[in-house]
């Protein structure tokens, strides 16, 4: 994830080789428009380059403030815009958006400057992260695209309080940096000579070229407005500067003059300043919208009189852009409002021209702690159910909106006052079932009327109030289960409630009959005064004839759905629960979460604890099991306060986590998952403070494995070379193809990537340790690593020869005649071939062997390996662990240094232990088997010789 909190590569940490990994993406978000809709920009382009044009906005969660995250909106097919994507939240405030076109190709550059003084850029194709700049020292007030320096090239302008900084547009490195800062700043030619001026709303006029800045003017008066706008206003073919201050006074200014040249005055105060020929004249009018309440307002430049008037439903103008939305030849103007007050924040789209209404936003108000999904109205399909806990800034109801599951478009949404604007502290949690016997499942609702716990149950296709049912005073209903507990053939409805203020008599779980919503029975008073049921589930933990509740309240709490008897827990700081028959004997395990990120597996009947998870240190605010990978034991999917994962009950550890997804995730009872769309892939639905995130899980990944160890290989300097390294791997995925790499390899040797075959000549003799890794589809791999020895090949002739190695690993033959061989420095391969040969190995890990006569054979410094062949020859390992090779009726090996403890005698061509005979003559231990005498070891003793000093070789 990248600083700010912006979604990014979902990944698994610290898996380890016989892990699985799931393949997760997310699949959809829906959220709120939020506070301040506009405030760091409102920008309507195409920047994905698909013919359609969007609309760019920052939002906020709180009431005032700046914006702390940025979605797209698209046009739908009702005439409105839908939120196509949602950012993260940014830990530093979101103080300008712009979207810029850097290389022409008709995709956007979505810029965000933060109050960090951080620049980050996204693709607007994508809207993936492609860039970070900064920070720069102090919150970005506006970015643009401009010839700053005039190289006849545009570059991005940036500006903050205290600098103005200048980058090149298509590597984005710095090319200039001036002390000049500003709330805003426009480039243009303002004042009719050849060069562009750099303009910023403190007042002054620069000109840069190349690296000399200079400045122009600098406006006696102050500064020219808190933003500004370039215009030619007078048709004199320059630019004037147009200046809109904080109250009352828009003043254009000549540049060229160097002098104010009018100024309108304004009813109030001025929230936003645009030019734009709005009537097609060819010249611009100057738009602004008003502080507070009031209008959007249209001035002719040439007259000074107001052109045009749109209304402004709500608080103040946070920002207007002005677009041809639908392609209809017709402009609209779109702006943000409400921001400047306590009441809702909305989008509104009018007219231009004739000022209609064409579209305005909802207001929601997160968190999202009520989802459900069902096919509610018997189409076939299921809808996703969620609802937000208030809206219009928790002046309206929660908003409940349906959407379809598959294609996620909006099927209905509720108005702001669709309980009667009486849910005064919000939609709690919302339930799918068939409440009534009619075959439709209906929509239940757990909130408040006026604080008072109150139910509504809506008809599932029509969406209309079918049933309201209303309970005890200040105790809003908090939590629901649609279930026939007692196993009557009818279902119930389980609620928890919770205490909003004094009045209210308690907190308790009631169960209610499903048709009526009659009390059939209450629990006693539960939990602490301030507190709620915060979850109910319901299901047979012990294997009896009814279900069972499970309640949370700080505690567990479970109820007998037939007698309601009632266990609470010893423990407390209980903050989700779920159940789940994870020992596969026909009764659910609980499965509880809690505050010190502990899951917690109940059994049902003792109500022991069976097992701990720590899953980490967060609240574990949602649970849910399912087998994503079809092995027989579920994964544990969790939300911690902030981000989902899922957890390998089989190996103990999280799979995958998500990225910071806000706040609340996950709360009261708003993660399910589930095969939403039919698609084969399970989908993880979770709510945020602001969000609606859905995941899709593709099939879980099994990383390949090593088949058997990767042998050891040589080759000679200039030979050919083959080695299948693709037995060594295995994929227990039969669907999965795996790619190979290496390294290590010396020159002249390659990796067929494909087919895991090395192939080639090697170039330079050495001891390479070379590593292959095998990669599976899903990105998982496993690694194994061998040693490759390439000699340098020393051929001799059939007579008598002498030889020195190089430094190199050597491969040295001796052939026939009585030769004396020099390995030198390298791990070598000295063959002495037929003769009576001296081999010595030098410095190095060497193996040495005479062959056939009678052969001297000394290793040297290093680990080597002695193997006189045929005839009776005379050993000597030197310095370093040595074996030395013994074989039946092949003469008589005299091992003159034999070290017990450190040397080793290697048994070869089946030669067993067992087979040995083990003497002493004289100080010489003798190894005989029933062939004859095999060796002779100088000057040690018998009983030193056992079974551990022999390797099979």
């Amino acid at each position: 994830m990248s600083q700010n909190g912006i979604e990014s590569t979902l990944s698994a940490s610290n898996l380890p080789d016989e892990q699985l990994q799931p393949s997760v993406q997310r699949a959809w978000t829906t959220g709120i428009l939020g506070t301040g809709i506009g405030a760091s920009g409102l920008i309507t382009a195409d920047i994905d380059h698909d013919g359609t044009v969007e609309i760019i906005a920052g939002g906020s969660t709180s009431t005032f403030g700046g914006n702390s995250f940025w979605y797209v909106l698209k046009p739908n097919a009702t005439g409105g815009y839908t939120q196509s994507w949602i950012s993260g939240l940014y830990t530093s405030s979101i103080s300008q958006i712009s979207a810029i076109d850097t290389d022409g190709d008709g995709i956007s550059s979505i810029f965000l400057g933060l109050g960090d003084g951080s620049i980050v850029v996204y693709d607007g194709k994508t809207l993936e992260q492609t860039t970070l700049l900064g920070p720069t020292g102090s919150a970005i007030n506006q970015i643009i695209f401009a010839d700053a320096d005039n190289d006849s090239v545009d570059d991005i302008v940036v500006v903050n309080n205290n600098n103005l900084f200048i980058y090149d547009a298509s590597s984005l490195t710095l090319k200039h940096q001036l002390n000049y800062g500003a709330g805003d700043v426009r480039v243009g030619n303002v004042d009719g000579d050849a060069a562009n001026e750099i303009v910023l709303s403190s007042g002054q006029v620069i000109q840069l070229n190349g690296t000399t800045a200079t400045v122009e003017w600098t406006y006696a008066g102050g500064e020219f407005g808190s933003s500004i706008a370039l215009s030619d206003v007078d048709g004199d073919g320059i630019q004037e500067i147009i200046g809109a201050s904080a109250w009352y006074y828009i003043t254009a200014f000549d540049a060229d003059l160097q002098s104010p040249k009018w100024q309108i005055n304004t009813r109030q105060d001025i929230g936003t300043l645009q030019v734009a020929d709005i009537d097609g004249d060819g010249v611009d009018e100057i738009l602004y919208g008003d502080g507070q309440w009031g209008s959007i307002h249209a001035y002719d430049v040439k007259t000074l009189t107001e052109e045009r008037t749109i209304n402004n439903p709500e608080h103040g103008v946070t920002n207007i852009a002005i677009s041809d939305l639908d392609g209809d030849g017709t402009l609209e103007i779109v702006w943000g409002s409400g921001a400047t007050s306590t009441g809702p924040d909305y989008l509104y789209i009018s007219d231009l021209a004739t000022g209609t209404q064409e579209w305005q936003s909802s207001h929601l108000d997160g968190p999202f702690n009520a989802i459900d999904v069902d096919d509610i109205d018997n189409d076939g399909t299921q809808e996703l159910v969620f609802a937000s806990s208030r809206s219009n800034s928790s002046y309206g109801d929660g908003i409940v909106s349906i959407v379809d599951s598959t294609t996620h478009t909006s099927e209905w949404q509720s108005q702001s006052n669709f309980f009667g604007g009486t849910t005064w502290t919000g939609i709690h949690d919302v339930e799918l079932g068939d409440v009534n016997g009619d075959g439709v499942k209906e929509i239940v609702v757990a909130t408040d009327r006026l604080y008072d716990g109150a139910i509504y149950v809506l008809d599932g296709q029509t969406k209309q109030i079918q049933n309201s049912y209303f309970y005890d005073q200040g105790a809003p209903m908090q939590s629901l289960a649609i279930a026939d507990v007692d196993n009557d053939g009818t279902n119930e409805i389980i609620a928890g409630g919770s205490r909003a203020h004094t009045g209210a008599p308690g907190v308790y779980t009631y169960i209610l009959d499903a048709r009526t919503g009659a009390v059939e029975w209450k629990s006693i008073n539960l939990g602490g005064y301030w507190s709620s049921i915060s979850e109910i589930e319901v299901g047979n933990i012990d294997n009896d004839e009814a279900q069972e509740i499970v309640a949370i309240n700080n505690s567990l709490f479970v109820f007998d759905g037939k007698t309601h008897q009632q266990w609470q827990s010893s423990f407390s700081g209980v903050t989700s629960a779920h159940l789940h028959d994870l020992t596969l004997d026909g009764k659910q395990e609980i499965l509880a979460g809690t505050n010190s990120g502990q899951v917690l597996v109940v059994e049902g009947q003792t109500f022991q604890t069976q097992q701990s998870l720590q899953l980490g240190s967060s609240p574990i605010t949602g649970l849910q099991t399912y087998d994503f990978d079809e092995d027989g034991t579920v994964e544990l999917v969790y939300t911690d306060s902030t981000s989902v994962g899922i957890y390998s009950l089989k190996h103990s550890m999280t799979l995958w986590k998500s990225e910071v997804l806000g706040a609340s995730v996950g709360n009261n009872n708003s993660l399910m998952v589930a095969n939403t769309d039919a698609d084969g892939k399970v989908e993880i639905l979770v709510g945020t403070n602001y969000t609606v995130v859905e995941f899709e899980v593709g099939q879980l990944s099994n990383p390949p494995a090593i088949a058997q160890p990767i042998p050891n290989a040589i080759t000679n300097n200039g030979s050919e070379f083959t080695l299948d390294i693709s037995t060594s791997f295995q994929d227990p995925d039969v669907d999965d193809d795996l790619l190979y790499s290496a390294v290590g390899l010396p020159s002249g040797l390659v990796l067929n990537p494909n087919t895991g075959i090395i192939q080639g000549t090697a170039t330079s003799a050495g001891a390479y340790t070379v590593t292959v890794t095998a990669t599976d589809t899903a990105g998982l791999s496993v690694s194994d690593s061998f040693e490759l020895t390439v000699f340098n090949l020393i051929r001799l002739t059939p007579g008598k020869d002498t030889t020195i190695g190089t430094t190199a690993p050597d491969e040295i033959e001796g052939l026939a005649g009585h030769d004396l061989l020099y390995g030198n420095q390298g791990n070598d391969w000295i063959k002495g071939g037929n003769g009576k040969d001296r081999l010595f190995g030098g410095s190095g890990n060497d193996l040495l062997n005479g062959d056939a006569g009678n052969d001297d054979l000394n290793g040297g410094i290093g680990q080597d390996t002695l193997d006189g062949g045929t005839g009776v020859d005379q050993l000597t390992g030197g310095a370093g662990s040595d074996v030395f090779v013994l074989r039946s009726s092949s003469g008589i090996e005299k091992i003159l240094d034999f070290k017990n403890g450190v040397d080793r005698l290697g048994l070869a061509n089946g030669l067993t232990y067992e087979d040995l005979i083990i003497t002493q003559e004289g100080s010489r231990t003798t190894i005989s088997d029933v062939n004859g005498v095999i060796a002779k070891l100088w000057r040690v003793n018998v009983s030193l010789i056992t079974e551990v000093d022999f390797v099979a070789v």
